[in-house]
């Protein structure tokens, strides 16, 4: 295991040189209690693209067991913001945000585990755009 302090050490003798950090404060809810990580889960991070006012905002966390479809995701994650839990959403995996983004789209049917996922990965999701609905 490493400390952030070595994280840094290493990121200084690289070409990145910096380290954001992202920290939240775990207030147990009886809707979101606290669960132990496990090695059969994932931590994942969820934000919102609202392609309306063109924003990305840091929504919420799930622990999700491995072998569960992203698709099953979908229920949890549109109470993040309110959306009904069945809601045509699409999903993507935000691999890197700079200096260019890079967010392919995950596939619904497929286990957290053959995406590939891993324990604090962000995903990124949004309302299925009317074009994308006459493709599925």
């Amino acid at each position: 295991m490493h400390t952030i302090g070595d994280v840094r050490d290493t990121l200084s003798q690289s070409n990145r040189g910096h380290l954001n950090l992202f920290l939240e404060t775990a207030t147990p809810t009886p809707e979101y209690p606290l669960e132990e990580l496990t090695e059969e889960k994932l931590l994942l991070f969820f934000k919102f693209y609202d392609p309306a006012d063109e924003s990305l905002k840091y929504v919420g966390r799930l622990l999700a067991p491995k072998n569960c479809k992203v698709g099953d995701l979908i229920p949890e994650i549109t109470k993040f913001v309110d959306l009904p839990f069945n809601a045509p959403v699409e999903l993507y995996e935000e691999v890197k945000n700079e200096p260019e983004i890079m967010c392919p789209r995950l596939d619904l049917d497929k286990t957290l585990a053959s995406t590939e996922l891993e324990c604090g990965d962000i995903i990124c999701f949004q309302k299925e755009t009317p074009d994308d609905a006459h493709t599925h």
